[in-house]
C-alpha cells in the first residue's frame, strides 16, 4: 500500500493555511515508522491509501469518512473532516490541528491494526519538530 495525503476544501474561506510541509512531514514519519512495523506495504499491494483532509462551515466535530474503495484506480479513500472553527479559534491553531489530525489517523489506522501508542509516539515527535520550526508555518502574502 502506498500512502497519499492531500486536502480538499469546497467552501470559500474554509481551509487550513498551514504549510504543505506539515502534511509531508507526518506522511514521511508514518511511512518510515508505522508502515514497516505493521507491514502495511504488504497489505493491498499496488493500492493507494488516500487520506484527504477537509473542512467546511458545517464540520463541528472530528469525522472520518470511509473507507471507500475505488477498484479501477486501486484507491482506498478516507476523508478526515476536521472542525475548522475549533482549530482556528484555539490559542495554538497549528498544535490543535495536529491533535485533531492524529485523532483521525488513530481511527483510520485502527482498521489496519496499528496501536494507539505508536501513533501517540509519532504525534509527540511530530509536534516537537513542527511546532519548534518556522518552516512549517505558511506565510500568506498580503
Amino acid at each position: 500500500m502506498i500512502l497519499l495525503i492531500g486536502a480538499w476544501y469546497n467552501e470559500v474561506g474554509y481551509s487550513f493555511e498551514f504549510s504543505y510541509k506539515v502534511d509531508l512531514f507526518i506522511r514521511e514519519q508514518i511511512i518510515a515508522k508505522i508502515f514497516p512495523k505493521y507491514r502495511l506495504n504488504d497489505i493491498e499491494e499496488g493500492w493507494y491509501l488516500n487520506l484527504v483532509i477537509a473542512t467546511d462551515s458545517k464540520t463541528k466535530e472530528l469525522e472520518v469518512r470511509g473507507p471507500d474503495k475505488r477498484k479501477r484506480q486501486k484507491m482506498i479513500d478516507y476523508g478526515l473532516w476536521l472542525p475548522f472553527d475549533r482549530i482556528m479559534k484555539s490559542q495554538y491553531p497549528l498544535e490543535t490541528f495536529i491533535d485533531y489530525y492524529f485523532d483521525a489517523l488513530e481511527i483510520v489506522f485502527a482498521d489496519y491494526g496499528v496501536e494507539k501508542k505508536d501513533l501517540l509516539d509519532l504525534k509527540v515527535m511530530s509536534k516537537k519538530e513542527i511546532l519548534n520550526n518556522s518552516e512549517y508555518i505558511r506565510v500568506v502574502a498580503t
